[in-house]
């Protein structure tokens, strides 16, 4: 998905969102150098129930380097 925004839609970079306690999602960014952006709060109203959620941004440069 990264060649795809980078490479062949020349995007400049790559935001990801998870819930705080997914460590599946976490360890995939891992790699790439994902820098944390913010954290917010989001609440699914049909459930009653809140969730904290975090951003991650992945920019052309970074990627580049890491692959590099």
């Amino acid at each position: 998905m990264l060649d795809l925004v980078f490479n062949k839609l020349n995007g400049k970079e790559f935001r990801y969102s998870l819930f705080k306690d997914n460590e599946k999602s976490r360890k995939l960014l891992k790699p790439y150098l994902f820098e944390f952006n913010k954290e917010y709060k989001i609440v699914k109203s049909w459930a009653n129930k809140e969730f904290i959620s975090e951003e991650f941004i992945l920019t052309k440069e970074e990627y580049y380097k890491k692959i590099l």
